[in-house]
């Protein structure tokens, strides 16, 4: 568990210990009820609040902090505002809204107690003693998968600001991992089947790289457009998650040199062109298929670019060995995670997800409560 300690002498739980932790939460009467368990509670409100975004809005990932000290979280909210609702984070997602909801706080008092119970009783104790913080943090990384996994079907690319992230947290245990299956899902500009290496050092150098494009577009445009032209405006104008390739270095099919030669006008001229016509060709290759289902022109033109495929990364970086994932899936807790913007669309429903698996693959989720802190 991370951070969470024996209290007779401080140290650390064993594989052993954390999987008795991941039972009791599988249990009945971990939950609200005698006769339910946590496990019951989390997979019934997910699969009416799941961590899925409306048709048309992209999924935003994030980890830990930029290089200036930023928390990746802010620089996510920013690029959502930037825009204007058109991307969002988990904590923007009905699963989200859900955990931060606090009509749900008396569930979780009760739930939180009775782990209380359990964990003094077998003489342990989690960071901070936050036992109801620590199943919100349950909760969090329960639906990184499925958010990611949602994140695919949408077909759209995934922007991440993950510079610096860091392996055996929730954004490389899940949502990396599931992004990783998929070789055709374009992650900052990459297709997943690109990533050669360490794929959480790889995903924070696309992060790094990324926002660099950004800030060099507007320069570019500051300098061509007469006028001042921030990051935000080049967010606001411009559909760069979808025009850009970070393999070939081009922006909207023109190398990036090129394109840099453009004012801002230009700049939100080709961006829309582009997009009119991958969407014409996309509906002339599917007519039948909805606009929302249809996988991202960008992905289908990229996919061949990289590593033949994503299974031949590095097995052992990929998806770690059993005591690994055990230690690993407790993670620290989102700070102001929640996000409420985009409450009023059209939230979509999907199946519950399945929690708690084995210990071969992933246990429980990591809680705040039994971790280090970042």
């Amino acid at each position: 568990m991370g951070a969470a300690t024996n209290v007779a002498d401080g140290s650390r739980l064993t594989p052993e210990q954390m999987r008795e932790v991941a039972q009791y939460l599988r249990s009945p009467g971990s939950g609200v009820d005698a006769t339910s368990s946590f496990e019951d509670f989390v997979s019934h409100n997910m699969a009416t609040n799941p961590p899925k975004l409306p048709a048309g809005v992209d999924y935003i990932a994030y980890a830990g902090t930029d290089s200036s000290g930023q928390s990746n979280f802010k620089n996510a909210k920013a690029y959502s505002v930037s825009k204007g609702g058109g991307a969002a984070i988990i904590g923007d997602s009905p699963w989200g809204n859900f955990i931060e909801d606090p009509a749900h706080n008396a569930d979780l008092q009760v739930m939180g107690d009775k782990l209380e119970r359990y964990m003094s009783k077998e003489g342990i104790a989690p960071l901070r003693q936050d036992y109801k913080g620590a199943l919100r943090d349950v909760m969090w990384n329960a639906g990184s998968e499925p958010f990611m996994s949602n994140a695919i079907q949408s077909g759209r690319p995934v922007v991440g600001f993950v510079e610096n992230a860091t392996a055996n947290r929730g954004f490389t245990n899940f949502e990396l991992t599931t992004a990783l299956k998929s070789p055709e899902t374009v992650f900052n500009g990459y297709p997943m089947s690109a990533v050669t290496g360490d794929p959480v050092a790889f995903a924070s150098k696309s992060a790094t790289e990324f926002h660099q494009v950004e800030n060099d577009l507007a320069k570019a445009a500051t300098s061509n457009s007469g006028r001042t032209v921030s990051v935000s405006d080049i967010r606001a104008n411009m559909d760069m998650a979808g025009g850009y390739d970070a393999v070939n270095k081009t922006m909207f099919g023109q190398p990036l040199h090129e394109f840099n030669q453009l004012n801002l006008d230009q700049m939100s001229a080709a961006s829309k062109a582009w997009s009119a016509q991958e969407a014409a060709r996309m509906a002339k290759a599917s007519p039948t298929e909805p606009a929302e289902h249809a996988r991202s022109p960008v992905m289908e033109h990229r996919a061949p670019r990289g590593p033949p495929g994503a299974e031949n990364i590095h097995p052992s970086q990929v998806d770690a060995a059993a005591h690994a994932r055990t230690l690993s899936m407790w993670k620290p807790a989102p700070q102001e995670r929640s996000g409420r913007a985009l409450q009023q669309k059209g939230w979509a429903m999907q199946a519950p997800p399945r929690l708690f698996t084995t210990a071969s693959k992933r246990t429980v989720t990591r809680p705040t409560c039994c971790m280090q802190a970042t």
